[in-house]
């Protein structure tokens, strides 16, 4: 491996800061990194399976209320092979509203954000102009990328960690906050994290608490450490147990059983010479506070996405791998019950990193663009402007039909309640551009529109529906 090989997941996905000649530097208010995840991917969240009680009153307060956890029975994977149809035919009742919350980003000046955007989706409004709107939101109490980002039980929003510099080792911070979109501020938590953390994974877990996962220390180095984030108390506290593997950029999968599986990232640094990934995964079991590991996966990945499917299993799709360090085509399937990892029967139609993955009703699971390669001179990475749908049923691939708005990478992404996808930021072009715009996925035409442009570029942050 040279260091050419390395440059479209180094340079390329580190599109705002190091460029192409440096050695590699994704979420939706994730994820870290992420997908991170479940439905609602991007760089640090997890969309979590239960709530904790407690919600937001219209003053904003929180008030105690029984709250159940939102049903586990997962969509089917049939319906039509047209596009990916198969919505509820219901839909979103007609007038109601929905919220998208997205926050951070950086630009190639050097500039971190703390803006906040909220986009609203209007259903069932005759004025196509006036059924998807952005507003500003407020501010985070810090600017920041690659940070963890969860929803609480009571409706707001964990903020933790992250990073404000740009180099291959990301330095982490240790600040964490809470933002009220009620009354669209934010609070500082009591505590501060117990270690600093950047391209860390934050998931909801089925007691309420939120798991935080590896990332890099304040002095840039991957942690092989976890904590738990609990709201009742408003503290942090370390996990009994600690992964096997340090991890940065890795991605976290809340499983149907509450435990929660990590895969990939890096466990030092990458060089001109290895991408020194984790070749291990684990899973997290809230009961015992601890890491077991699985089997091998087949190879080790970064800036992967990995996806709970309806049967429980997790597709684990493309990423930058250890056999396949310009970015990877080919994806596999973990099983929970059998602890262990296998190949799809097909690779995915384009190689892609950075790219972002979300469950649709029908099933079946969305990957948008990301980066695919890189020129022959190896001075520059190519960056798809496809998207492409994944059958669990059939266990295969196929490209979409329309081609997407812009092509993305480290962008976020947000199932909406009429089954269509927002997707928000990342980096475009050939990796010198971070983009402000926004596009729609209907999974009826199979095809993207433009919607609004945000108030800022973003890329590496998380983004959540909040009117889940």
């Amino acid at each position: 491996m040279n260091k050419g090989q390395l440059q479209p997941i180094v340079g390329g996905f580190m599109w705002w800061a190091t460029g192409l000649a440096s050695a590699m530097g994704l979420l939706v208010l994730g994820g870290g990194c992420s997908d991170s995840s479940a439905s609602n991917s991007g760089p640090g969240s997890d969309a979590g399976a239960a709530e904790a009680a407690g919600q937001l009153d219209a003053s904003g307060e929180v008030v105690d209320s029984s709250t159940e956890a939102p049903p586990t029975d997962a969509p089917t994977s049939d319906g039509p092979t047209s596009g990916d149809a198969g919505l509820d035919a219901a839909g979103p009742d007609a007038g109601s509203k929905e919220e998208v919350f997205i926050a951070g980003g950086y630009d190639l000046m050097g500039h971190y954000s703390a803006d906040i955007d909220v986009f609203t989706v209007a259903h069932g409004v005759a004025d196509a102009s006036a059924e998807l709107t952005l507003a500003p939101g407020g501010q985070l109490l810090q600017a920041r990328i690659e940070y963890g980002a969860a929803v609480l039980g009571d409706g707001r929003i964990l903020v933790a960690g992250g990073s404000i510099t740009h180099e291959t080792n990301d330095s982490g911070l240790s600040v964490a906050e809470i933002y009220n979109p009620v009354l669209g501020t934010s609070v500082a938590t009591t505590h501060a994290m117990t270690v600093a953390r950047a391209g860390l994974t934050a998931t909801l877990l089925g007691n309420g608490k939120v798991l935080l996962v590896g990332g890099n220390d304040a002095n840039g180095n991957p942690l092989a450490s976890a904590e738990l984030y609990d709201p009742a108390s408003d503290t942090f506290t370390a996990t009994q147990g600690t992964m096997s593997c340090a991890r940065f950029a890795h991605d976290a999968t809340l499983l149907a059983d509450g435990r929660v599986l990590i895969t990939g990232g890096w466990s030092s640094p990458p060089t001109a010479t290895s991408l020194n990934l984790c070749t291990s995964a684990e899973v997290y079991n809230p009961a015992l506070d601890a890491f077991v590991q699985t089997a091998a996966p087949t190879t080790g990945r970064v800036y992967h996405t990995a996806t709970l499917l309806p049967s429980g299993k997790v597709l684990v799709a493309g990423g930058a791998t250890s056999t396949a360090p310009t970015n990877s085509g080919t994806a596999e399937i973990f099983d929970p019950g059998a602890m262990s990892f296998v190949l799809t029967s097909v690779p995915m139609t384009t190689a892609r990193a950075g790219q972002a993955a979300t469950l649709l009703e029908s099933g079946k699971v969305l990957l948008t663009s990301g980066i695919s390669g890189e020129n022959d001179a190896g001075t520059a990475a190519i960056f798809a402007q496809t998207a492409e749908i994944y059958d669990p049923v059939a266990d295969s691939f196929k490209l979409c039909a329309g081609t997407m708005v812009q092509t993305r990478a480290g962008q976020a992404q947000v199932l909406l309640h009429d089954g269509r996808v927002l997707v928000m930021g990342g980096g475009t072009g050939d990796g010198t551009v971070i983009s402000d715009t926004s596009e729609i996925y209907d999974p009826l035409s199979d095809s993207f529109v433009a919607s609004p442009t945000m108030s800022t570029t973003r890329g590496l942050v998380p983004a959540f529906d909040l009117t889940l």
